[in-house]
């Protein structure tokens, strides 16, 4: 199912949000823009962002930029940010952009169930 303002995966702790592409300059502030309409039109506040990142293979500079500004933005808001499904490539790009250094390498998951499960067991402490 897409994610959809006003609806999340798990009230109060999950957006599981799955972006279709790359994240490169020229879409890179639509994925910002739609994480944050997620975010602002939940039903009860969030406390974790999971991206299931399996269609998204690279990063590119501007993109790490928007992705690094959102992390720390959503941060303020106690939201933790999470990646799901991360191929080798994009954790390649994600290293070197210095997002995993943002988010802590913690916060990648191979699976989308890996990391459910550690926003569930976050959430209850």
């Amino acid at each position: 199912m897409p994610a959809t303002p006003g609806q999340q995966s798990e009230p109060g702790i999950i957006i599981l949000y799955r972006f279709g592409a790359d994240l490169f300059y020229a879409n890179a502030a639509r994925f910002a823009d739609e994480l944050r309409a997620l975010v602002d039109d939940a039903p009860v506040p969030v406390s974790w962002v999971i991206i299931e990142a399996n269609a998204i293979t690279d990063l590119d500079y501007i993109a790490a930029r928007v992705v690094l500004a959102l992390i720390d933005e959503l941060a303020r808001r106690n939201i933790e940010i999470a990646f799901a499904r991360v191929c080798p490539s994009l954790r390649a790009d994600i290293d070197r952009h210095r997002v995993t250094t943002a988010i802590g390498s913690d916060k990648l998951f191979a699976k989308r169930h890996e990391a459910l499960a550690e926003a569930r067991t976050s959430a209850k402490t």
